[in-house]
């Protein structure tokens, strides 16, 4: 389980997290890229080629391009998509 350190995280923490021990297990398996602040551009493998089209949705909001430094905080629901 994810045991909250602070109000706001990144994106790149909740991925590093699901990949470390997600329910069920393997959700998570990979994500890209493994540093900085941009975009990503691969979650388990997908998408082949891997490129900018993940997307991100916090709360019910505005969709928009999921990246790294996407902030995220405590108590927010999260929905990534493949766009």
């Amino acid at each position: 389980s994810l045991t909250p350190q602070k109000s706001t995280t990144t994106l790149a923490a909740v991925l590093e997290a699901a990949q470390a021990g997600s329910s069920p297990a393997g959700c998570v398996t990979s994500f890209m890229p493994a540093s900085g602040t941009g975009p990503i551009t691969q979650i388990s493998g997908s998408p082949s080629p891997a490129a900018a089209k993940w997307n991100i949705n916090i709360d019910g909001g505005k969709v928009r391009q999921a990246k790294r430094s996407s902030a995220i905080h405590l108590g927010d629901t999260i929905s990534l998509q493949l766009g």
